[in-house]
């Protein structure tokens, strides 16, 4: 699925025309070349504080959120920039120190067409969020057509400025009870099929993962009990994340050994490589590493018997919105990815 994709049009109502958009997913050198610019524009902060937040790319263009990240966690500064990409190098045409919308997206470069505009403030709220989904939000499985009708409800309805990640969805009776995570905000959500077609019946903040929180009209206990048992077992499954724990390690060792050969193509060895965690999630990992007095993280992908390495940077990767929207994670699979590295920081904390 990393390739070209087809954005759905008619989600975040920017537009009927045309019916399907082509968007790219970021590479390796998109990434490193886009973090060099992001660290530039948002002098004078320390690179070192600079944690990336989407990338989202059409074309020749790309739109990319940051924002600092303190020693002690407060957020202090953030913006976005806007490149363009010729013969394989990307400059800064302008940047902003709010999201984008369509007003100054036009103010930054004005020579891009209103279409074209429109393409990208989709692609960079939407993402590749529903990648299974067509341009009329018909989807190929229940799970995919759920999440859209979430994020569908998300942007429209109650003004999210990106769309969050749906991650575990329960179904049982006819009902879905889904978790939903956006920046560092999240809640529940719980929907009705009706006629073929999923409703949202509530969505907010909080937690409904309890049988007394679940009392629609025609839910009966059993059904509310499933639909949190599967909630839990979701949310558990990230302590679980390979399986038998041999083949665990036999991977961890091949993505240290990729990493390793791609840190020694880039001539980067004046100091070892150390490697805090490497968490595996499906078919992808993120290597938490450090080299010097540096400290960055990279994502991998395994086809064909081998890791590639498709992006390398500071301490931001690990993220499950951008692994979603901007690199094409499943979504089961990026909540995974950052629950290992946040639990793997704890545990590095409370020695």
């Amino acid at each position: 699925m990393l390739g070209s994709l087809v954005l759905v049009a008619s989600i975040v109502g920017l537009g009927s025309r045309p019916a399907s958009v082509p968007i790219r997913i970021p590479t390796l050198g998109d990434t490193v070349a886009l973090e060099s610019l992001v660290r530039n524009a948002a002098k004078p902060i320390a690179a070192r504080y600079v944690v990336l937040q989407d990338i989202a790319i059409v074309g020749n263009r790309a739109i990319v959120d940051w924002y600092a990240r303190r020693i002690h966690g407060a957020i202090e500064g953030g913006g976005s920039i806007v490149a363009r990409e010729r013969a394989g190098v990307w400059s800064l045409i302008g940047k902003s120190d709010n999201y984008p919308d369509l007003k100054t997206l036009k103010r930054i470069d004005p020579r891009l067409s209103r279409f074209r505009a429109r393409a990208i403030l989709k692609r960079y709220r939407l993402g590749v969020t529903l990648a299974g989904c067509n341009q009329n939000t018909t989807c190929s499985t229940t799970r995919e057509r759920i999440t859209a009708v979430v994020v569908r409800d998300a942007l429209d309805e109650q003004d999210f400025v990106i769309a969050p990640v749906v991650w575990p969805i329960a179904i049982a009776g006819g009902f879905a009870l889904v978790d939903w995570t956006e920046g560092e905000g999240g809640g529940e959500a719980l929907l009705r099929s009706e006629r073929g077609q999923w409703r949202i019946l509530t969505m907010g903040g909080g937690s409904m993962a309890s049988t007394s929180a679940l009392e629609p009209e025609g839910m009966s206990a059993k059904t509310a009990r499933r639909l949190v048992q599967q909630v839990i077992a979701g949310e558990k499954a990230p302590d679980l994340p390979c399986a038998p724990t041999l083949r665990c390690a036999k991977r961890e060792r091949e993505v240290r050994i990729a990493f390793s050969r791609y840190v020694r193509s880039q001539r980067r060895l004046r100091s070892r490589t150390i490697y805090h965690t490497i968490s595996i999630a499906g078919t992808f990992a993120v290597a938490d590493y450090s080299i010097g007095a540096s400290r960055g993280q990279a994502l991998l992908r395994l086809g064909n018997g081998s890791w590639r390495i498709l992006a390398d940077g500071r301490e931001w990767i690990a993220d499950s919105g951008l692994l979603v929207r901007s690199f094409g994670v499943p979504p089961a699979d990026a909540v995974r990815l950052e629950r290992q590295i946040i639990d793997a920081e704890e545990r590095e904390t409370h020695k």
